[in-house]
């Protein structure tokens, strides 16, 4: 019981000191922010003087920030591997998400199924997001039905270029082919039975 209680106060510290941080770490986008709106110059002056203790690409997160534009949650790229795209949303959207709230996902089947934006995959986040926003089931559905007219376009345009013929003893080979070996062998073979 002794060793629970320890484990919990110990979680308790830690979210205290996270939450008071992050309340720190607005302030000082805030102030970085104001210090840029009175004179530009001091943009460059506050990177190079605080270069040692932030790091360049954090500099444009924390203008953000402090800008009201982004959950200071998605500063110094926290927010996931989708991290690009949730930064892209409103405020609201992106609290929500920074909040744990899941989004629905239009499965192959036709359901919706509760997803973290922050963990989806590459293919979930690209049918899960439309630039600014979230995609409804409808827009997702619309999405996917896209994606797949434009699978069949290639795939029929693959059909119709073929990769090779042989006419009259010679091989003629259409501009953009790409052969494996295996290949070069086989059409060697089938030109010297003709």
């Amino acid at each position: 019981m002794k060793n629970k209680m320890m484990k919990t106060n110990y979680v308790t510290a830690i979210k205290g000191a996270f939450e008071n941080g992050m309340r720190e770490l607005q302030l000082a986008c805030e102030i970085y922010v104001q210090a840029i709106d009175e004179d530009y110059n001091n943009k460059e002056f506050i990177q190079k003087e605080l270069g040692h203790l932030i790091p360049k690409p954090a500099w444009a997160g924390m203008e953000q920030v402090g800008r009201g534009t982004i959950d200071k949650r998605l500063s110094f790229e926290r927010g996931g591997k989708n991290a690009k795209y949730i930064k892209r949303l409103a405020l609201s959207d992106q609290k929500r998400i920074m909040d744990g709230e899941f989004v629905e996902l239009l499965t192959v089947n036709g359901d919706g199924l509760q997803v973290n934006p922050l963990t989806a995959s590459k293919e979930q986040a690209e049918q899960l997001f439309d630039g600014d926003s979230i995609r409804t089931l409808d827009e997702q559905k619309a999405y996917r039905e896209s994606v797949e007219r434009e699978w069949e376009m290639i795939e029929k345009t693959v059909e119709v270029f073929e990769t090779y013929r042989i006419e009259r003893g010679r091989l003629i080979i259409p501009t953009g082919c790409i052969l494996t070996k295996d290949e070069v062998m086989n059409i060697a073979l089938r030109m010297n039975n003709k």
